[in-house]
């Protein structure tokens, strides 16, 4: 008992040993979330280099309790029922959650780049979803992985133009929701790309539950060729629109199978280097 009372302080620092008992890892994890959600309900936001209490040590402190215990949860849930629990004159809850949300962000960001990962990649885990603190790091561990395979960078590169031809497209309200029709494709690309994008699509939805995301993102290298011959030989407007509108929905098939992972749009050519 009065182990994990003491326990249930660590980590003393940013980097200080975890709660060693599942108790107290646990009442840990409840007291830094009831003192996060108090501060910043009440305004109470670290600023530069001040931070009266602690609270930075304190977000870092559950990013690393929730990993180190394969705590699968929802980091926004978790914060927005400590919220609740407050009285509710204290401050705006809807904002003072996301900027919680925000903070914790920052934080792991902070975390993932000291650990060595880059920081396009880490931004581009990120801006894909950060509820799930264990996720995150497996998606990330995942893209670092598979980013050292030489079909890569080029699907990376097919994937940016694809992304940017569908926002170009969408912000003219050309329609690209829905499935493609197998029965508008003209050319053999289009019929190999969509029959490689729907089999990724099946095959992918297990690996997604599983977390295997080393597993999906290999499957996506094979795209490679595919999307490469697709570029090479179909002019995605083309003056007919329910063909362009067919050519969009089968981008946004493909563009749809990235997403789980990460925003790929934000993944630099040339790997950035990671923060010193």
């Amino acid at each position: 008992m009065c182990r994990g009372i003491e326990e249930h302080y660590w980590p003393l620092t940013a980097e200080g040993p975890l709660p060693g008992g599942e108790s107290a890892a646990l009442v840990s994890l409840a007291d830094k979330i009831d003192t996060l959600a108090g501060n910043f309900l009440v305004g109470k936001v670290p600023s530069g280099s001040q931070d009266p209490y602690g609270l930075r040590r304190a977000a870092v402190g559950v990013l690393r309790l929730l990993e180190a215990r394969g705590w699968s949860v929802s980091l926004r849930g978790v914060v927005e029922r400590a919220l609740d629990l407050l009285p509710s004159d204290l401050g705006d809850r809807a904002n003072a959650g996301r900027t919680l949300m925000d903070f914790f962000q920052q934080r792991w960001t902070a975390l993932a780049e000291a650990r060595g990962f880059r920081t396009d990649e880490v931004e581009a885990v990120s801006a894909a979803g950060f509820d799930d603190g264990g996720d995150a790091w497996a998606r990330l561990t995942a893209l670092r992985d598979v980013r050292r395979h030489p079909d890569f960078s080029p699907l990376s590169t097919a994937f940016k133009r694809a992304a940017n031809l569908l926002k170009q497209a969408e912000k003219k309200g050309e329609e690209s929701s829905g499935r493609a029709q197998e029965a508008l494709f003209q050319t053999e690309a289009e019929r190999v790309l969509g029959a490689r994008a729907a089999a990724l699509e099946r095959s992918t939805a297990p690996l997604l539950a599983a977390r295997d995301y080393a597993g999906v993102l290999s499957g996506l290298v094979t795209l490679r060729a595919p999307v490469d011959d697709f570029f090479v030989s179909v002019v995605v407007m083309d003056p007919d629109p329910a063909l362009r509108h067919n050519r969009l929905r089968l981008l946004s098939a493909v563009r749809s199978l990235f997403v789980h992972v990460a925003d790929f749009s934000r993944l630099q050519d040339t790997p950035s280097s990671p923060r010193g």
